[in-house]
């Protein structure tokens, strides 16, 4: 239209209630690179634009949901080209249809709908001609039942030159839908966009018209300029030039006093040069010059981050890891700065000359926080935990680095982390699943959930206020961070698709948009950069407070303890910072008669549970639960390498023998200590009852001793010759429910071959009197449990085929991964020494991660004790169980 390209884009957020909002963007593209800039925003979904030359307007077509009969409504707008406003015409009535398919506008003014009859539900081209404000209905005719599944979301456009319409559907494919033969459309389709060979959905279809239809000279009555453009050096702002009516027509002249400070180009685009302030002069004829003040200001730097994923073209995407250098008013100009690093960073922020982050090895896929020297990007561990931190960011009012982080209890939580530990503390969850965060000069939290949604946190809280929405969603990996040189807050914003680099508005949440986020990573730039661990170095850093008095204590949630020995509580005054922070505790006790406590000691006396609170002079207090056993618990296992049941040390990992088996007795592979009894299976699949004291078993039943396999096979000296065999089924792990009493089992048949390995893995309900399976959950041959364990109505296990991925299955079958593999590959290819139990007491789930090289005997063997984040998959090492031993059959008691 007029030499230019309009198109509209659409960001997708929720409000507070999770109600969908979309904003559009209405762009002016130049019709040769399609570059340009943005216009102007108007709320909702734009689903088509035409121009309508026969009155000089551009037309939109827009849906709504109607909150009353929750009916999706179609209107009919007209779009300023000059600031992308739109006003409704009309509601289209239900003769139109649902035209999602495209809207196109001839050049005598006619519209034409691609559309689903709400009638017959056929595919339908609709014509309608507008009489001033209501666009009246003129007919219709049907596509054929070969179109009618590709309505939804296409793009048509007017062709004089092939008297037609052109038709972008829902599939891909191009079709020419010839108007002269209305009663029976002749509709012939000319390939696919994109080519054969790769498809592309197409929504924006048009024909780049030179020269252009002549509209009707509509004259000006009003034109209007801002009476102050603001912008920076580098930055380019495009002139909003308002004329009414819309379809106003004008020829102005774009002049500025001082082209040293700042340019303007014939179209009205401002370019900042050098900072200081000029005037621009707008005159249209037949008008009063207009004029404005235009302020450059200086250059406003460079943001840095971890460059974690380039989305390449969109479609060929690759990994970065590596730190890099982000020109804020030109982020496509990034650059990288590091070699590629061997842990993944997904959080960070700046301090004192460091960068303190969190992020997973490439090693061993652990999670670890970390000490960067921003100037080489060398770093040192601080430690390994067990938490996934989604953002992080340094309150120097308090001297705390707060964090958004997931854990075993919490997926949005607030936390603050210890400098010189690197461990965190939770404040509180926010119960939202924040993805950002940043604090002002002024010491207030900013989070942006998945959602889109912004947020205030309290910091001694984490209660989350809702402030706005910024209308865009975002994914896990992203960050923002409040820079002191400018005093604003950007967002390295993904989506999961691409990324851009907003400037977001702490009032309103308004995000504008300054550009892709790119760098020369080495391949053809494309959509965008992932980037985590936004920061600046700031010009002049603020002071942090000497000291601070304690707002806040923390303490563990529960402990166990045995009579007679004394455990230490350990307290951690809030905030966490880097000033000292002064304050004195008072401990009690719920029930004396249970345990005593005394500076964080506590002392058992008898059996029981009890509440140890922490209380800080200001009324801050905290609690644990501390339940009293007549013992000290340990952990318990079968060792499968050297048939014998033991007991270890969770400290030292030093192993005591209970018993070896006695001869003629197959190996066990698995059990489960269900309340106070401990069912076993052996290799034979025979099911038994295990005395917890002496280790003696007792055959209960037959379990699934002869159930097998047919798995198909392959030798070496025929690569065609595929044979089966019969395999036999093995349990690998079994867990049972507390409440109801039932067990479960994960089971495989393998069968190794020269060419060709085959396994079929099963997931069941077994029968406690007998061990045969009573329900089968899951069979296939697609993932390989490793372990087992009955948690929240669900099951967990641990896919050792290739993938490391910890899932979750209901009692249906119905399967759902967790956010991310747990150790991938590394977690090995035996499934041997796995085992998978939940402390009853504390909540804390254990795992058995054997680490043996390789599949035959001779190699070097190793079992490690971890504990296992549910909702995280994060998993922390806890002791190397003794040497030369795979152990499965984990319990403690």
């Amino acid at each position: 239209m007029k030499g230019f390209v309009y198109a509209f884009d659409c960001e997708e957020s929720y409000d507070e209630d999770y109600n969908t909002i979309y904003n559009s963007t209405l762009y002016r593209l130049n019709p040769t690179d399609f570059t340009g800039t943005a216009v102007g925003e108007t709320q909702g979904k734009i689903l088509a634009m035409a121009v309508n030359y026969a009155d000089g307007f551009l037309y939109g077509l827009t849906e709504e949901e109607n909150t009353s009969t929750w009916e999706t409504e179609y209107f009919l707008l007209r779009v300023n080209p000059a600031s992308g406003e739109t006003a409704k015409v009309q509601k289209l009535s239900s003769q139109f249809g649902a035209p999602k398919g495209g809207m196109a506008i001839d050049y005598e003014g006619n519209f034409y709908f691609i559309t689903e009859s709400q009638e017959t539900w056929e595919a339908t081209l609709v014509k309608g001609k507008l009489s001033g404000d209501s666009l009246d209905f003129v007919g219709e005719t049907s596509l054929g039942e070969g179109l009618a599944d590709r309505t939804d979301y296409g793009s048509l456009v007017y062709s004089q030159e092939n008297n037609g319409l052109l038709w972008a559907d829902e599939k891909n494919l191009i079709h020419w839908i010839d108007l002269s033969t209305w009663e029976d459309l002749r509709i012939i389709t000319t390939g696919a966009v994109g080519g054969q060979s790769r498809t592309a959905e197409n929504t924006g279809l048009l024909i780049l018209l030179n020269p252009e239809p002549e509209t009707p000279v509509v004259a000006p009555s009003r034109v209007s300029i801002p009476e102050r453009v603001e912008l920076a050096e580098h930055e380019t702002v495009q002139v909003q030039l308002t004329l009414e009516p819309w379809n106003a027509t004008c020829h102005p002249t774009y002049t500025m006093a001082d082209e040293t400070v700042a340019t303007v180009d014939e179209n009205g685009l401002i370019t900042g040069v050098c900072a200081g302030e000029t005037v621009l002069t707008v005159t249209v004829e037949g008008l009063e010059p207009l004029t404005a003040q235009v302020v450059v200001n200086p250059d406003l730097g460079s943001l840095y981050g971890f460059m974690l994923y380039d989305f390449g073209d969109g479609m060929n995407g690759f990994s970065i890891e590596r730190w890099g250098e982000i020109p804020i008013l030109r982020p496509g100009e990034g650059k990288l700065l590091s070699a590629a690093s061997d842990i993944g960073i997904y959080a960070g922020a700046y301090y004192d000359g460091s960068i303190y982050a969190s992020g997973q090895s490439n090693k061993d896929y652990l999670y670890y926080t970390l000490k960067v020297d921003p100037g080489n990007f060398s770093y040192e561990v601080l430690a390994q935990v067990d938490c996934f931190v989604r953002d992080m960011a340094f309150d120097y009012t308090t001297g705390t680095m707060f964090a958004v982080l997931s854990d075993d209890r919490n997926t949005g939580a607030l936390a603050q982390m210890d400098l010189k530990t690197g461990l965190f503390t939770v404040v509180g969850d926010t119960g939202y699943e924040m993805v950002a965060l940043a604090c002002d000069n002024g010491g207030i939290l900013y989070a942006v959930d998945a959602a889109g949604n912004m947020y205030q946190l309290n910091k001694d809280t984490a209660e989350a206020t809702y402030r706005s929405s910024t209308s865009m969603s975002g994914s896990i990996y992203q960050s923002m961070h409040y820079d002191y040189n400018n005093d604003t807050i950007y967002w390295a914003r993904t989506n999961g698709f691409g990324s851009k680099l907003m400037r977001l508005d702490r009032e309103t949440g308004y995000a504008v948009s300054l550009g892709t986020i790119d760098a020369a990573s080495g391949e053809q730039k494309g959509v965008g950069i992932e980037v985590t661990s936004l920061f600046s170095i700031p010009a002049e850093e603020p002071a942090t407070p000497a000291t601070l008095q304690a707002t806040g204590v923390r303490l563990p949630e529960v402990m166990v303890a045995a009579v007679g020995k004394p455990l230490t509580l350990h307290a951690t005054l809030l905030p966490v910072s880097v000033a000292q922070v002064e304050g004195s505790l008072t401990w009690t006790s719920s029930d004396e008669t249970v345990a005593t406590v005394s500076d964080g000691v506590v002392t058992p006396v008898s059996t029981g549970t009890v509440t140890i609170t922490a209380s800080t002079a200001e009324g801050a207090s905290d609690s644990c639960t501390v339940t009293v056993l007549d013992h000290e618990r340990k952990f318990y296992g079968y060792d499968e390498l050297n048939t014998r049941w033991i007991s270890f040390d969770e400290t030292t990992g030093e192993v005591t023998t209970l018993r070896e088996d006695a001869e003629g007795e197959a190996k066990i592979t698995a059990s489960i200590l269900a309340g106070e009894t401990l069912y076993s299976y052996d290799a034979e699949g025979y099911f038994y009852t295990v005395d917890t004291e002496t280790f003696q078993r007792t055959q209960v039943g037959s379990g699934i001793h002869g159930l097998t396999e047919s798995l198909e096979a392959q030798d070496k000296l025929g690569a065609n010759m595929v044979y089966y065999v019969d395999a036999p089924y093995s349990v690998v792990d079994m867990t049972y429910d507390p409440e109801t009493g039932k067990l479960y089992a994960t089971m495989e048949a393998y069968n190794i071959s020269p060419i060709l390995d085959s396994f079929k893995a099963i997931i069941a309900e077994v029968d406690p009197a007998t061990g045969a399976i009573k329900e089968q959950i899951m069979k296939d041959s697609e993932s390989r449990p490793t372990n087992l364990l009955f948690h929240d109505g669900k099951l967990y296990f641990v896919d050792g085929f290739t993938t490391g991925m910890l899932t979750s299955i209901d009692l249906e079958g119905n399967r759902s991964p967790v956010q991310q593999a747990i150790f991938a590959k590394y977690w090995g290819d035996f499934v041997g020494g796995r085992s998978f139990v939940k402390d009853m007491l504390t909540g804390t789930v254990y795992a058995i991660r054997d680490l043996r090289t390789e599949y035959y005997d001779g190699a070097r063997h190793e079992s490690v004790l971890c504990t296992i984040g549910l909702g995280t998959a994060c998993a922390t090492p806890v002791c190397e169980i003794g040497t030369g031993l795979v152990v499965n059959s984990l319990f403690l008691k």
